[in-house]
């Protein structure tokens, strides 16, 4: 899983649909990856690499009360490919343009099961 999905990039990979590799918690640990969690607290943080596997439960916070995700990026300034432009830089776009053409088959034609099986996850 990480030198296949963990490897690709959402709009570079030709995968169309939501990026996730899955929505089934079930799936992941046949794969032998632990799903862990923590106790978390107000002010508290997750960071991890961008190759991690992750996910969320739908927030069930008390009206009033509110979860916030941010995605925020560094890069290293000797790094010989520079900044990604999706996010920095003139115009960045982010992932807007693999967001509005996700579900196209023409753009993005292969599907998240068929790239598993190309992997040899799956058959």
């Amino acid at each position: 899983v990480r030198q296949t999905y963990s490897a690709i990039d959402v709009e570079t990979a030709g995968i169309r649909g939501t990026g996730w590799f899955t929505e089934d918690p079930h799936e992941i640990l046949s794969y032998g990856c632990p799903l862990l969690t923590a106790p978390f607290a107000m002010t508290d943080m997750v960071v991890f690499r961008l190759d991690t596997m992750h996910g969320s439960l739908s927030n069930g916070s008390q009206p009033g009360e509110v979860r916030i995700s941010c995605d925020a990026r560094w890069y290293d300034a000797n790094d010989p490919h520079g900044v990604d432009a999706r996010y920095m830089g003139e115009n960045p776009m982010g992932t807007a343009t693999w967001w509005v053409n996700r579900h196209n088959k023409e753009v993005f034609p292969t599907s998240m099961e068929e790239a598993k099986i190309a992997w040899g996850l799956t058959s």
